[in-house]
């Protein structure tokens, strides 16, 4: 499969006919164009499962255009200044808390392979000033070793690729297929990077399909990082979980709690009460 290069290192930005600007409608913005990997419901529930605390250095592998850092990073500003927007959100919201306003915030960082997705990032933090915040960096996830010093991070995030290479239809384009399929990068490869880069009891937090979750659990405790919360995600109730999150820790004691069920849509369609607190909104009367 061909790859489209990149002209000049400003392809993206320069192309107004693709470029859009989303409104995350949490006071922040993020570019996305449509012939790249744009985001979708996994990432939100990913980026709100798990909190990032005050202080903590945060890595996200794949990053792709920078999704879940900001809504990360979004998320632990309204924590901190009490707007309670997007801090509201998630199963792991501290739910009417308030942090105190000097207290440290998270700085967040991005690992991605595409130059073109990492220049979509990189714009959307300028565009809403987050340059102390949150940092993108272009590279390999195999080659985070060699680039990240070992321990140096309490949480890492990551929203993989979900499909073995080889298997089911096609992408379409080489970006796509790369942020599908795992024709660059397996999960061995995603859990061996987090294992580096995390300290003694950090926190490495997933997306996943239900169908590679004997693998991942394997893995993951090969790379002795100890699965600890599992959450399985159903479009709505009586079908089949199409996604699950998962926190593991770093050298953690095995113990996994499985949580209730998330449930994205109501019998008539509508989202559920809780998508609709992860998404920071509330049901029209």
């Amino acid at each position: 499969m061909d790859r489209k290069e990149n002209q000049g290192g400003i392809w993206l930005l320069n192309d107004a006919g693709r470029l859009r600007l989303d409104d995350l409608e949490n006071g922040l913005y993020l570019y996305q164009n449509p012939e790249l990997f744009c985001f979708g419901m996994d990432a939100v529930l990913l980026a709100a499962f798990e909190e990032a605390r005050p202080g903590e250095r945060v890595m996200d592998l794949c990053a792709g255009n920078g999704i879940v850092p900001h809504l990360m990073a979004a998320r632990a500003m309204a924590l901190r200044s009490g707007e309670g927007r997007p801090g509201e959100n998630g199963r792991a919201a501290l739910a009417g808390q308030k942090r105190p306003a000097d207290q440290k915030l998270p700085s967040f960082f991005g690992l991605e392979l595409l130059p073109e997705s990492v220049e979509l990032a990189r714009a959307s933090v300028a565009r809403n000033g987050l340059e102390g915040l949150i940092s993108i960096d272009q590279g390999d996830v195999r080659e985070a070793a060699a680039r990240y010093a070992a321990a140096s991070f309490s949480m890492v995030t990551c929203n993989p690729p979900y499909v073995k290479a080889g298997s089911g239809l096609r992408a379409g384009s080489y970006e796509k297929e790369l942020a599908r399929s795992e024709i660059e990068l397996t999960f061995a490869d995603v859990a061996g990077a987090a294992a580096h880069l995390l300290a003694h009891g950090g926190r490495f937090v997933l997306v996943h399909r239900p169908n590679r979750l004997p693998e991942i659990l394997r893995e993951l405790q090969k790379a002795k990082l100890e699965p600890k919360r599992l959450c399985l995600v159903y479009p709505r109730e009586g079908a089949q979980a199409n996604l699950f999150l998962l926190t593991a820790r770093k050298n953690g004691r095995p113990e996994l709690a499985v949580e209730p069920p998330l449930f994205v849509y109501n019998t008539d369609g509508t989202y559920t009460d809780e998508i609709l607190r992860i998404y920071g909104k509330t049901r029209e009367a």
